[in-house]
């Protein structure tokens, strides 16, 4: 029997057994009354993972396709938007809002670091911005940004705020009072479910925002959206067998209970990083703003490891992204995953250590992770 491949990236993540398993039924109508159900449980279950009143929208795509929804209909063509861009995710998100026509002033910050605060104050200063966009968990760099900080800049100045919050589950987040307007999330990454899914949660002010908003879209058309919403239904075909998956997901992730599942999440983390930290590798992000869902290292032959271990070990850890590619590699903990899991990862980064560098640091990094995982 060939040997299991080991999924550890930053999305899409492992997904559960239990959750897979919801998949395997016969289809049913989207337009019949056991669909509305099975949306209205699992908007239910979203709401109460993120903690929100929001009005929870049922996207068919990626993460992305619920950012382009959020943005198409909130987002007026001139309107004054400042995005902040400190990743890939970032950059993503500011290059949506240029697509639908906001008049965008870019905050950019350095890989590895958080938001720039006092640029993002600066530039809401004596200006008409309607909208702040921000990413709240930069898998690229392992940041999660100060959300909180943002949001009072936000409000300082009555502006909506617009948060990618695609792989930001697994940290701590409370929707309604950190004051966010909108957000986009997604099945593959710490929901635990297969990718194909998105959702977009907007709040009362951002819902009649987008009534106002003259809207450049047809598939992602918020009027249409929401008049199917109340019936619990999509205005197109959805994924039913995702749908059912998630419902699942959500309803492991309530019954473990919220805040100990980003306590998992978080001591997941930790002990990676003092394994990381013990194998003599330099973590990439600022501690004072590193994620709960993903730790970045690094390493100048990082093409050469993950490769090494994928192929070797059949484990896989992701490389960097654009001009981090061959700089660091990135080690996802989020959704199921479990000290075992990591265990095993760190054991491969050992391995693919000796093998690429003739460095002996076998049981250096599993001690530590080991040591770190018994602290209570």
């Amino acid at each position: 029997m060939k040997d299991k491949n080991l999924l550890m990236i930053p999305g899409p993540v492992q997904v559960d057994p239990a959750v897979l398993h919801k998949m395997g039924v016969e289809m049913f109508s989207h337009r019949s009354h056991e669909y509305e159900t099975l949306q209205a449980d699992v908007c239910a279950g979203l709401q109460k993972i993120l903690k929100t009143n929001g009005n929870v929208f049922v996207i068919t795509g990626s993460g992305t396709a619920a950012i382009e929804f959020m943005v198409s209909n909130l987002v007026a063509s001139g309107e004054k938007v400042v995005c902040c861009v400190n990743g890939v995710f970032g950059k993503r998100l500011s290059e949506c809002v240029k697509a639908f026509g906001g008049d965008m002033t870019v905050i950019e910050s350095p890989a590895g670091s958080g938001i720039d605060l006092n640029g993002l104050k600066n530039a809401v200063k004596g200006g008409d911005v309607k909208i702040i966009a921000c990413v709240l968990n930069e898998t690229s760099t392992g940041v999660f940004n100060q959300i909180v900080e943002v949001s009072r800049i936000a409000k300082s100045v009555g502006a909506l705020l617009l948060v990618d919050d695609v792989s930001g589950i697994g940290n701590p987040f409370a929707m309604d009072e950190v004051g966010i307007d909108a957000i986009a999330t997604a099945t593959q990454k710490a929901i635990g479910a297969p990718p194909g899914l998105a959702f977009a949660i907007f709040n009362e002010k951002a819902m009649e925002k987008a009534r106002k908003t003259p809207h450049m879209n047809f598939y992602f058309n918020f009027e249409t959206f929401e008049k199917f919403a109340k019936k619990n239904q999509t205005p197109y075909t959805p994924p039913i067998s995702i749908l059912l998956a998630t419902k699942k997901s959500t309803e492991l992730i309530l019954a473990e209970g919220v805040d100990a599942f980003i306590e998992r999440h978080r001591k997941c983390a930790r002990c990676t990083r003092a394994a990381m930290n013990a194998l003599g590798f330099r973590l990439f992000a600022d501690p004072a703003v590193a994620s709960n869902c993903v730790t970045s290292v690094a390493c100048d032959f990082s093409v050469e490891l993950v490769t090494k271990m994928k192929q070797d070990y059949k484990v896989q850890i992701a490389n960097g992204q654009d001009e981090l590619k061959g700089k660091i590699f990135r080690i996802g903990h989020m959704g199921p995953v479990d000290w075992k899991d990591l265990l095993l990862t760190v054991a491969a980064v050992e391995m693919a250590l000796f093998d690429l560098k003739g460095e002996d640091k076998i049981g250096v990094g599993t001690n530590a992770f080991m040591r770190e995982w018994l602290k209570r």
